[in-house]
């Protein structure tokens, strides 16, 4: 997987921008799942997994709380008993500096 690029303080949501998308590929129904994206102290849940395809994108509070350097994400996927399975881990992420101040 390619390494993904986050400039602290930048919205990664800003006119539809989405800087990761999660596909989830089983047979299985996952209506009523539920799944957390974790990277650093950011944490991401997700209430419906239905579509098997989940964007990842960050507010520039989030990226502006991470810290400089490279880092790893995941994602946790939970059945409808709250059993949860790690589907995808060492997702490369490089943060990096913001170049311009948000005022």
């Amino acid at each position: 997987m390619d390494t993904v690029y986050i400039r602290q303080g930048d919205s990664t949501d800003f006119i539809d921008n989405i800087l990761l998308r999660i596909n989830i590929n089983t047979d299985k129904d996952l209506t009523d799942f539920t799944g957390r994206f974790q990277l650093q102290s950011v944490i991401i849940d997700y209430d419906d997994l239905t579509s098997k395809s989940i964007p990842i994108k960050f507010t520039y509070e989030q990226t502006d709380s991470l810290s400089q350097g490279y880092c790893e994400g995941a994602f946790k996927v939970y059945d409808t008993d709250k059993r949860p399975a790690t589907i995808l881990t060492n997702i490369p992420f490089e943060v990096q500096k913001g170049l311009v101040s948000n005022g």
